[in-house]
């Protein structure tokens, strides 16, 4: 299974471009994402399911915890949200300060994602901060204040296999905030 998903990735041109391949190709209203590294903890589908028939949210989150290579628990990964449907401009405020999502939290609407471009820039070293940002403005957001997944930390994830310097990290953050935070002033103005 990791052999094929290696290649599929590298024959497609990476694990954004498997994303939009696998988003095309879905047929449900609800999509999500599960490297192969990663982790759903017990009741996650239950809890979620829950959520996604009775929510008018396009994009559900919800808490993770950083694991190590052996599965140990190194710590939260929280959202600072409350429980409940968080109105967009907030849920945009709160997330330009920091990307406080893990990328194996959110369940979204496959339709809207495919709408606003899941991944639409591949050459971002942080293509998920750039989409919740984008879905964040679709319509409310819903947290729920439980951990339900678990995000793996170790020397062979792609995050450190393709980590960057210092500058070029930089650069990139600055390309997603200066995208978003026109937006989100052009928001706040409209309505004060």
């Amino acid at each position: 299974m990791f052999f094929l998903f290696g290649y599929l990735l590298r024959r497609v041109g990476g694990a954004e471009a498997a994303s939009n391949i696998g988003l095309r190709e879905a047929r449900g209203q609800w999509a999500g994402f599960l490297h192969c590294d990663d982790l759903w903890l017990p009741g996650r589908m239950a809890r979620l399911w829950g959520e996604m028939k009775t929510t008018d949210a396009v994009l559900i989150v919800h808490n993770s915890v950083f694991v190590g290579p052996d599965g140990r628990q190194l710590g939260p990964w929280t959202c600072p949200l409350a429980e409940g449907n968080v109105p967009p401009e907030q849920f945009m405020e709160r997330l330009l300060i920091q990307n406080f999502i893990a990328p194996v939290s959110p369940v979204f609407r496959r339709k809207a994602a495919l709408e606003s471009r899941w991944h639409g820039s591949c050459d971002l070293a942080c293509p998920d901060w750039d989409f919740w940002l984008r879905m964040g403005t679709l319509g409310p957001v819903r947290f729920i204040d439980e951990t339900l997944t678990a995000y793996r930390v170790h020397p062979e994830s792609q995050t450190v296999a393709h980590a960057r310097l210092a500058d070029e990290w930089e650069q990139q953050l600055t390309i997603v905030l200066d995208r978003h935070l026109e937006t989100w002033l052009l928001r706040e103005n409209t309505e004060h």
